[in-house]
Parts: structure tokens; C-alpha cells; sequence
């Protein structure tokens, strides 16, 4: 199904989430930094113009905004407020994620919190911050090798049954840890993972580290499980925190894209690819950043988070850009160097 917008000319796309009921946007909206970067009217412009062009798939998380003194679960209220406001939630997608370590607290345990009672805790003010009974998606934000991944699948599977959770993910999970909880799903006939998260984008493979050891990268490996289980991607940071564009914008955006850990010599010369890339088929650098996951033979929803609505129509457009087979052909050729 496609909806078309003549005015801004985005066609939306949407998916079926394999092994799921559930059919979103091939675009989701990631909100954890409005009301935070942007004021919260300025983020329910954003919320109300990604609906108008189709998009119905939202997410968010329990901690996002809780490194910003004087509230605690920002994220997840605005977005609820949001929704309380428009009553739209029958036309929206809801993903949300639980489990993360305190932040914001001094003293607060450095763990992942994935027992049953603090899962639940989470879920439970997620539920009700986003004015829900069922949340779409739950993604486990962390992941707790002390637990064994057969009590955190049957703490989720407890959730669908009560009808509070309708299908989970993970997100920062090893591929090793996935494995083993997929195999433990299939052995006690469960569902398990329909989705993973993580930090994944054309400039990921050859970027610096991670200041936060706990989030993942995509890998190969990571690739081969969600693809032996039906898993989809759905990651973050899609356009490298806008490295790219920064680069071809020039001045100081330039300056300060080469001051990130995106800054390395294989990443600068994937740039000079990508303008002759974006040159010889007339399509915007954009699109081909975004265009990249394409080339996954999995299913793969990107996650974007523009603040403004210029960003979100900028971005929206990139990503229903066609793209040819031979500028696919190119663009896997300058991945592959």
C-alpha cells in the first residue's frame, strides 16, 4: 500500500513485520530527543506531519530524556500527550524500550534492570505515560548475560499473554545472546525476537568506538542471525548522526563532522564515492545514505529522528527516493571497496 502526498512528493511504503500482525510505515520515527532538542509544540508538528504523510510507526524509550534534570520518562509523556490530544492512537504503530539501566540517579546500579519485576515496572509506566493498554513493540534496551535468556523470554511471552505487549525486540544484543534466545523460543514452541536495534549506517563498519560500551554495532554476524530467524533490522542513526551531509554542506558543518568518530580515512573516501555517486544518477547523497539499507536482503525499517519539519520532509524525501539498479550497483560497489 502506498500513500502519496503530491504537495511534498513522498510516497510512504509500508511492511508487514514478519512473524507479526503488525504493518508499518517503512519508515519509523525515532522521538527520544523531542522535547529535548525541540520544544514540545514543535514536536507535535513533527508527530502530526510524519502521520499526514503516511508514517504510523513511532518510537521511543523509558530512560529517553532522563539524563535531562527535572523529569523523569519525558519522552514517553510527550508522545503521550501527543496521542491523548489527537486520538489517534488506533492509527499508530507503538514501540517502546525497557530494561535500561537507571540514568539521572546518582548512585544507581551500572546493571541492565531484565528481572521480571523490574521489566515489568518499566512496562507498566510505559503503558501508562504513552496512555495505552498495549504497547506494539517492546524492545529489551539492554541485555543482562547473568540472566539466562530463558526467564527474559518468558517474562516478555507473560506480557503478550496479559495482552500488555503485542510482539518484542531486542536492542544492544550480541548476536551470540540472540541465537540462544531464539533457540530456546523454538524448543517451547514461543515466538521470540521480531525485531533487533542498533546502531547501523553506511559509515558504522570503519568508525571509531562507541563511548558507550553497551551499544552494539551491526555486524555480519549479527546480519546472518536475524536473517536465519526472521528477525527485521530496524536501526538507529541511520544517517551517521548526518556525517555526510555535514561533509557536503561545507564551513563548519564540515569542521565538525571531522571531529567525530565517524572521521576515518575508509569513511572520507566512502564520501568521495557517494557525491560521484549522487552526481552521476542526479539523485540527492542523501538518498543513497539512506538508500544503503536497500542492499540488506533482510527486512530492514530505518529509524530517523528529525527535530524540524524541514529535516523530516528532507529526510522522508531521501528515503522515497527511487533508486536504479545501476545506482544500487554503484552504491554496493563503493560499500564493498
Amino acid at each position: 500500500m502506498l500513500i502519496s502526498t503530491m504537495a511534498t512528493e513522498i510516497l510512504m511504503r509500508y511492511v508487514s513485520l514478519p512473524r507479526t500482525s503488525l504493518t508499518v510505515s517503512a519508515v519509523c520515527l525515532g522521538v527520544g530527543s523531542h522535547g529535548v532538542i525541540s520544544t514540545e509544540p514543535e514536536a507535535f508538528s513533527v508527530f502530526d506531519r510524519f502521520l499526514e504523510l503516511g508514517g504510523n510507526f513511532f518510537e521511543t524509550a523509558r530512560v529517553y530524556s532522563d539524563w535531562v534534570p527535572g523529569e523523569r520518562g519525558r519522552s514517553e509523556r510527550i508522545l503521550g500527550d501527543w496521542i491523548a490530544a489527537r486520538k489517534n492512537r488506533d492509527r499508530l504503530v507503538l514501540a517502546t524500550k525497557g530494561g535500561h539501566r537507571l540514568i539521572g540517579i546518582p548512585d544507581a546500579s551500572p546493571q541492565p534492570r531484565l528481572s521480571a519485576v523490574e521489566l515489568r515496572t518499566d512496562l507498566m509506566a510505559s503503558a501508562a505515560a504513552l496512555r495505552t493498554e498495549t504497547i506494539d513493540l517492546y524492545y529489551l534496551h539492554r541485555d543482562d548475560d547473568t540472566i539466562p535468556v530463558g526467564e527474559i523470554v518468558d517474562t516478555l511471552e507473560q506480557f503478550v499473554a496479559e495482552g500488555r505487549i503485542r510482539a518484542y525486540g531486542c536492542s544492544n544484543w550480541s548476536p551470540e545472546r540472540i541465537e540462544l534466545a531464539m533457540q530456546y523460543a523454538a524448543a517451547h514452541h514461543r515466538t521470540g525476537f521480531v525485531a533487533n536495534q542498533m546502531e547501523w549506517h553506511l559509515a558504522v563498519r570503519h568508525a571509531g568506538p562507541m563511548p558507550d560500551p553497551t551499544m552494539r554495532s551491526h555486524t555480519d554476524e549479527a546480519a546472518r542471525v536475524m536473517l536465519k530467524h526472521q528477525i527485521t533490522a530496524i536501526p538507529e542513526t541511520t544517517q551517521a548522526d548526518g556525517f555526510f551531509s555535514m561533509l557536503m554542506a561545507g564551513g563548519a558543518a564540515r569542521e565538525a563532522a571531522l571531529n567525530t568518530r565517524f572521521s576515518t580515512p575508509h569513511n572520507m573516501a566512502l564520501f568521495d564515492d557517494l557525491t560521484a555517486i549522487a552526481a552521476k544518477h542526479d539523485v540527492p547523497l542523501e538518498a543513497l545514505v539512506l538508500g544503503f539499507f536497500a542492499l540488506y536482503p533482510g527486512t530492514v525499517i530505518p529509524q530517523v529522528d528529525p527535530h524540524t519539519l524541514d529535516h523530516l520532509n528532507a529526510t522522508l524525501r531521501a528515503i522515497t527516493t527511487p533508486l536504479s539498479a545501476a545506482c544500487l550497483r554503484d552504491l554496493s560497489q563503493a560499500v564493498a571497496r
